[in-house]
């Protein structure tokens, strides 16, 4: 997997204790996890009996799918492609124990979404009949504005402590503003882009990412 040839780098972000210190409290762990921000792993270090710090990457491979939406005039069919990929590091606070985290850190969101649109039937206007060519296509693309947004959540289940293998669930928000959108369209149809002011004030309202995650711990 090409994530894995990533993960030996993430150790170069992780900050080092003197030695002393790391032998009487240094505990690693990798995590798999699946959630909103991928499917990926990631690598977890103590730094502190309350402090440690984790880094990893995420992805959701690219999904694509028809998607019709009908009228009583003319129908649309959508030919949609959608993907995701994440890159995040945090720092865990432990204020009541291992088993309850308070994170903050900065996630990398490359979600993306492409939609083109073209018509299903024809169309007539008086006495003449619009084929769909005339009428025309649409095209929609959206991404975050803001790639790197900054991180807060809270986590449930010790990541470097216990058992060999543990469960742990993460929550939280990354500020990533609002998604960009940007129309395209051709023939008929062109005054469409119009709408592209109208899409982009309803999404604006939109200004996170919620991030939740479930993973496995493997405390080395």
């Amino acid at each position: 997997m090409r994530i894995l040839r990533f993960l030996p780098a993430l150790f170069l972000f992780l900050p080092q204790l003197p030695v002393g210190a790391m032998e009487a409290q240094a505990q690693t762990a990798v995590v798999l996890r699946a959630g909103s921000p991928g499917i990926g792993l990631e690598v977890a270090r103590d730094l502190h009996p309350r402090v440690s710090v984790r880094g990893g990457l995420g992805a959701i491979p690219g999904q694509a799918f028809d998607l019709t939406l009908e009228d009583d005039q003319v129908d649309m069919g959508f030919d949609v492609e959608a993907g995701l990929g994440t890159f995040h590091l945090m720092a865990d606070f432990l204020p009541l124990g291992p088993r309850v985290r308070l994170s903050a850190g900065l996630i990398h969101n490359s979600l993306s979404l492409d939609a083109l649109g073209t018509p299903l039937n024809a169309y007539e206007v008086g006495n003449r009949l619009f084929t769909p060519d005339e009428l025309g296509s649409v095209r929609a693309q959206a991404e975050y504005g803001r790639r790197l947004a900054p991180y807060l959540g809270v986590g449930l289940g010790s990541l470097t402590t216990g058992r060999r293998v543990g469960v742990v669930l993460d929550a939280g928000v990354a500020f990533s503003g609002p998604l960009s959108v940007d129309l395209e369209a051709t023939g008929m149809l062109s005054p469409s882009v119009n709408q592209e002011v109208v899409i982009q004030e309803a999404l604006d309202g939109v200004r996170i990412f919620p991030a939740l995650s479930l993973g496995l711990a493997v405390r080395l």
